[in-house]
C-alpha cells in the first residue's frame, strides 16, 4: 500500500469507528428526548412550542448527526480503496451520490440547530396567524423534505459496496450482509418519513441505533487492519461466470 492509499485508509478507519460511536450518542440522546420533540412522530402544534423550551438531548443528537455525516464522507474513499478492481464505475458513481447525501444531512441538522430555537420562540410569542404561518413554514426548514437525498442516496451506496464485497470477498461475509441490512434501513427511513407510518419509523430507528454503529465500527476495524497491507484488489468475474 502506497502512502496515499495508507492515508486514505487510515482516515477512513478512524472515521468509521467514530461514526459508530456517534450513532450510539444519537441513540442515547433520542431516547431522552420528549415525544413532542421527535419531529417524525410529533405534530407541528406540539413540536413548535416544545422547541421554545429547548432540550439538551435534542441539541446533542443534532450535533452528533452533523459529526457523523461529515465523518461518513471520509469513509467513502476508504471503502473504494478496499474495493479496487470490483465494479469501480458503480463504486465511484454511488460514492459520489453518498457524499452528496451525507453533506445534505450535515446542512440539514446545522439549519435545525440554528433555526429551531428562533422558530419555536416566535411560535410561542405569536398570535393565531403567526402560529399558522410557522406551522406551514416548518417543513421548508429541511433542505431535503423527502429525505431522498439524505437517506436514499447513501443507502444506494451502502447496498452497492456491500453487494460487491459479498460477491468478491472484499471483507467478511457477515459484515457485507449487515451492510445490506443497513442499506435497507436507510431506504426504509425515507419510506417512513414519507408515509408517516409509526411502525415503520420505529423499525427504521431501531435498526439505525443497532445496525449502523455495529457495521461502521466493524468496517473501521477492517480498514485499520488493512492499513499495513495492500487493499483487497479483486479481479472482475469473467464473462459468463
Amino acid at each position: 500500500m502506497n502512502r496515499q492509499d495508507q492515508s486514505i485508509t487510515s482516515l477512513g478507519s478512524v472515521a468509521a469507528i467514530l461514526v459508530g460511536l456517534s450513532y450510539i450518542v444519537i441513540a442515547v440522546s433520542f431516547l431522552n428526548i420528549p415525544d413532542a420533540l421527535k419531529l417524525v412522530q410529533s405534530t407541528p402544534e406540539a413540536f413548535l412550542p416544545a422547541l421554545a423550551e429547548g432540550h439538551v438531548a435534542m441539541t446533542v443528537e443534532y450535533v452528533a448527526f452533523v459529526v457523523a455525516a461529515l465523518l461518513w464522507i471520509a469513509i467513502v474513499p476508504a471503502v473504494a480503496r478496499r474495493l479496487q478492481g470490483a465494479g469501480e464505475g458503480w463504486v465511484r458513481w454511488t460514492g459520489t451520490m453518498a457524499i452528496i447525501g451525507f453533506a445534505v444531512v450535515a446542512v440539514s441538522y446545522l439549519r435545525y440547530l440554528a433555526l429551531f430555537p428562533i422558530v419555536g420562540a416566535a411560535y410561542v410569542a405569536g398570535d393565531a396567524s403567526v402560529k399558522a404561518a410557522l406551522v406551514a413554514l416548518l417543513p421548508t426548514l429541511n433542505p431535503d423534505p423527502t429525505t431522498l437525498l439524505a437517506m436514499t442516496l447513501p443507502g444506494v451506496w451502502i447496498a452497492c459496496v456491500n453487494a460487491l464485497a459479498l460477491r468478491h470477498g472484499a471483507w467478511p461475509r457477515g459484515l457485507a450482509v449487515m451492510g445490506l441490512a443497513l442499506a435497507a434501513i436507510f431506504v426504509l427511513t425515507t419510506v417512513a418519513f414519507l408515509t408517516r407510518v409509526p411502525a415503520l419509523n420505529r423499525i427504521a430507528a431501531l435498526g439505525a441505533i443497532t445496525v449502523a454503529p455495529a457495521w461502521s465500527i466493524w468496517m473501521g476495524l477492517i480498514l485499520r487492519r488493512s492499513r499495513a497491507t495492500a487493499p483487497a484488489r479483486v479481479s472482475p468475474q469473467p464473462s459468463g461466470a
